[in-house]
């Protein structure tokens, strides 16, 4: 690269059918990974069995996961964070078709273990609305963190919501990712009670926004 030159940030929804998928898709499976944090690994499994789900959830076109819901966010031709949307109407068909394909790959002997993870799912994210667009996942690598790409991410994140003609927004994120719950209230989303597992100890709060928030003038 020539001396003085820059680098072009882009957005970029990825389809199947594109090679950017395949080229990016180590990075989206690992961004999910993380993205999912730990009750994500509690469920699946562990960390590497969780890999191994997400991967066939990437491939699959009815997962909430699939990759044609990804969006990235690219510095050159390198990826530096991305997100899941899902629309609110699609979410629970999505969710259910993920578990039948868990318990459907899960013996007998381990699908009541299984199928006790999951609901405790249910206590921490609830069920979204047809008229929200959902951020199933957001993320952006280590290497790349602190580097300003959360405030961006979630900025095009509304926008693909506004130009699909949702009305409302939802998340529902760690409580301690403190970062993006303080960029969501920056752009006017609403930061609501925590819901914690009485099994895990996890704890995520939901951000809505529903049109009505203002961006305030100061950044986080």
């Amino acid at each position: 690269m020539a001396a003085g030159s820059t680098l072009t940030t882009t957005f970029s929804r990825l389809s199947p059918q594109l090679p950017l998928a395949d080229q990016h898709r180590p990075h989206v499976l690992e961004g999910t990974l993380e993205a999912g944090g730990p009750h994500l690994a509690w469920v699946l499994g562990g960390v590497t069995a969780a890999r191994a789900t997400i991967g066939g959830w990437l491939d699959r076109p009815n997962s909430e996961l699939h990759i044609s819901r990804v969006t990235l966010r690219l510095v050159g031709d390198s990826p530096v964070g991305g997100f899941v949307a899902v629309p609110g109407g699609d979410l629970a068909a999505c969710r259910r078709a993920d578990t039948v394909a868990l318990l459907s790959a899960t013996d007998r002997a381990g699908r009541v273990a299984l199928t006790a993870r999951l609901r405790e799912g249910d206590v921490l994210f609830p069920p979204a609305q047809p008229d929200q667009l959902y951020l199933s996942k957001v993320w952006a690598p280590r290497p790349a963190q602190g580097f300003g790409h959360g405030l961006p991410l979630l900025r095009e994140f509304m926008r693909q919501g506004r130009d699909g003609g949702f009305a409302r927004l939802r998340a529902d994120v760690m409580t301690d990712n403190v970062a993006l719950q303080r960029f969501g209230e920056f752009l006017g989303w609403r930061v609501g009670p925590a819901a914690t597992s009485g099994v895990t100890g996890l704890s995520y709060v939901m951000m809505t926004w529903d049109g009505q928030g203002r961006p305030r003038r100061r950044r986080p």
